[in-house]
């Protein structure tokens, strides 16, 4: 692994165009909460540069000392601690990557419920309110049959619309991988097909009509947050 230096030295050359273009650094992978205390210090370094730094995540991560705040439906940030708190909260941005709404049907298609993705969500979404988090942007990607439903979409947009999100960036499926399959040995095929121009206009019909603002990826625009 490389040191926190090294990285920083490496992506010195780039400052100029991350001021240029308000752009930075986004924490991706894998899952970088997992690792939140090489990440922290990582982030902490590129603060100290003026780099802005971002995190896209699944949501299946841990927050430590989640309280309410009294008769409020928000959460109190000086209550939270822990390892991934120490890097989430140093963070400009997070890409929040929402997939199947169902809990029962995210265990089926993906192996884990949502339960912690949506708590996360809804922490993250109060935080932000409250300028005492970073902002929280959600991600969902289109794949046919599984998250493009009328149901996921209009189960995701109530959702957001009443933490008090209202944009969000959909991600149209494409099976562009499955050669690299057949190039790493693996003999398995997911016959799904990409998501269609049809159903992609569907998607953004449904949840604009439900109240939410669509984006596509790299279209994004960050001045409404």
């Amino acid at each position: 692994s490389k040191s926190i230096e090294s990285i920083v030295e490496e992506l010195k050359p780039e400052i100029t165009y991350y001021n240029t273009s308000k752009g930075g650094v986004t924490f991706s992978g894998g899952e970088a909460t997992l690792f939140p205390q090489y990440a922290a210090k990582l982030a902490k370094a590129l603060i100290q540069e003026d780099i802005s730094v971002a995190l896209e995540s699944c949501g299946q991560f841990s927050l430590k000392g989640v309280t309410p705040i009294e008769g409020t439906s928000d959460f109190d940030a000086n209550a939270l601690h822990g390892d991934v708190w120490d890097f989430i909260s140093q963070l400009n941005l997070i890409l929040f990557d929402v997939k199947v709404f169902d809990n029962e049907e995210s265990r089926k298609l993906i192996n884990v419920g949502n339960e912690k993705i949506k708590s996360n969500l809804s922490v993250l979404a109060s935080l932000m309110k409250q300028n005492a988090g970073p902002n929280v942007w959600p991600r969902l990607p289109l794949v046919p049959r599984m998250t493009n439903t009328k149901e996921n979409l209009a189960g995701w947009a109530g959702f957001l619309l009443n933490i008090g999100i209202k944009n969000i960036t959909i991600i149209p499926y494409h099976n562009l991988g499955e050669s690299k399959k057949t190039w790493i040995g693996i003999d398995m095929k997911t016959d799904i097909p990409d998501l269609s121009d049809e159903d992609l206009s569907a998607a953004k019909n449904i949840l604009t009509q439900e109240g939410m603002t669509c984006f596509s990826p790299g279209e994004e625009n960050w001045e409404v947050l």
